[in-house]
């Protein structure tokens, strides 16, 4: 039998979220998740390859990442999400920076940043196989300035498309499972070129042992 590859029903994975808000603003918090220990940091070191002012978090979740690069100088931090109560939690710990509560398809209707540009455009574990995937990725694209990038982190690669479901066994709080789509790499380069981007380029995060962690994905437009 041929796995599942409809696209992700965005209403349920958006329930789950809305379930499991205030358990992941803990687990986040807490650094509960050893792997995030990791990709963090994979994620915040590439950003740092390249001089930039403004950057754009789509799926920004409680905002962790936008209060970690808030030292740099002069910077210019935005985050959206879909979830109203990390939205929340994010202006409540770092009302210094711009949060939109949106969901993808809603944030390309009525866009609150038409006229914005980001060096960075960010979806860290925010693309989930939906339908509005492609959606999203060509509104970052088309938020860069002239020289910006794209910067995806998502999970390592599948050899082919197909269902899970993020059941967040091991972690203290009150869970609902998370449906979502995992991807190969060229699910996500065909992704990436339907969306608009010229490039793609493609690394591996690993974990001490050498295992997989994620992907990251650095788009060109």
């Amino acid at each position: 039998m041929k796995p599942d590859v409809s696209p992700l029903d965005n209403q349920s994975h958006q329930s789950s979220w809305e379930h499991n808000a205030a358990s992941w603003i803990t687990a986040v918090r807490a650094r509960a998740l050893p792997s995030r220990r990791i990709t963090d940091e994979a994620l915040v070191s590439r950003i740092g390859t390249r001089p930039w002012r403004a950057l754009l978090d789509l799926g920004c979740g409680e905002g962790w990442l936008l209060r970690r690069l808030s030292a740099a100088p002069g910077a210019r931090l935005c985050g959206v999400d879909g979830c109203a109560a990390l939205i929340d939690a994010a202006r409540a710990a770092h009302p210094e920076a711009s949060y939109f509560c949106s969901g993808y398809a809603a944030l390309v209707q009525r866009d609150p940043l038409a006229e914005q540009r980001y060096d960075w455009v960010v979806l860290n574990f925010a693309l989930f196989g939906a339908a509005e995937d492609e959606m999203a990725l060509r509104f970052a694209l088309e938020h860069l300035s002239p020289t910006g990038r794209v910067l995806i982190q998502t999970l390592p690669a599948a050899a082919e498309l197909r269902a899970q479901c993020e059941t967040f066994a091991g972690l203290p709080g009150q869970w609902t499972p998370m449906p979502y789509r995992l991807r190969s790499v060229p699910d996500w380069q065909a992704l990436a070129r339907a969306a608009g981007a010229t490039e793609c380029d493609v690394t591996t995060v690993y974990d001490d042992q050498h295992n997989p962690l994620s992907l990251l994905l650095e788009l060109r437009p």
